[in-house]
C-alpha cells in the first residue's frame, strides 16, 4: 500500500491508487455479504492512510470515504452509535470548506443516520433519546434547507459568471 504524502513529484500517483482502492471498497461493499466487511476494512485502511495529508487534491476524496465509511457502518451495525455519529459529524465538517454541494452530500448522510436513529427509537417513543433524536432532525432538517439556499445561490452565480 501506498503512503500518501503529499510531495508534488508522487501525488497524483498516491491519488489515484487511493481513488482505485477507494472504487474496490465500493465494489467490495456491493457485493454484500462477506465482502461488505471486507470493504469496511478496506474504507478504514484508506482514511488511515490519507488522515494526515492536508492536500487539495485529497480532501474532497477524503470527505466522500468519511461519509460513506460512516454510512456503511451504520447499516453493518459495526461500530458503537457514539463513533459512527463522530465519523459523519467528522466528515459534516470538513465537507462545510468544500462548498454547498459537497456539505449538502454531507448533511444528508448525518441526516439519514438521525432518521435511522430516530426510527429505531420510535419503539420507545417517550424516552429522552428519542426527543434528542428528533430535536437533532429538526436542526439538521434547518441547515439542510440553509445549505440548499446557498447552493442555488451558488448555482445562480456560476450561471450569470458563464453568460458574461
Amino acid at each position: 500500500h501506498l503512503r500518501i504524502t503529499g510531495a508534488a513529484g508522487r501525488c497524483g500517483e498516491d491519488e489515484a491508487a487511493v481513488r482505485v482502492r477507494w472504487q474496490e471498497a465500493k465494489l467490495q461493499w456491493a457485493g454484500g455479504g462477506a465482502g461488505a466487511a471486507e470493504a469496511v476494512r478496506l474504507a478504514r485502511a484508506l482514511l488511515e492512510e490519507v488522515a494526515g495529508d492536508g492536500s487539495a487534491e485529497l480532501s474532497a476524496l477524503r470527505v466522500r470515504l468519511e461519509r460513506t465509511y460512516g454510512g456503511w457502518l451504520d447499516e453493518l451495525r459495526a461500530e458503537r452509535r457514539a463513533a459512527i455519529e463522530e465519523t459523519l459529524l467528522h466528515a459534516q465538517s470538513a465537507a462545510d470548506a468544500l462548498g454547498p454541494r459537497s456539505a449538502s452530500k454531507a448533511l444528508y448522510e448525518v441526516g439519514a443516520f438521525y432518521e435511522r436513529q430516530a426510527a429505531a427509537l420510535e419503539l420507545d417513543a417517550s424516552s429522552a433519546a428519542a426527543l434528542a433524536a428528533r430535536a437533532q432532525r429538526s436542526r439538521l432538517e434547518s441547515d439542510l434547507r440553509r445549505l440548499r439556499r446557498q447552493l442555488v445561490a451558488a448555482d445562480a452565480e456560476e450561471a450569470a459568471a458563464g453568460g458574461r
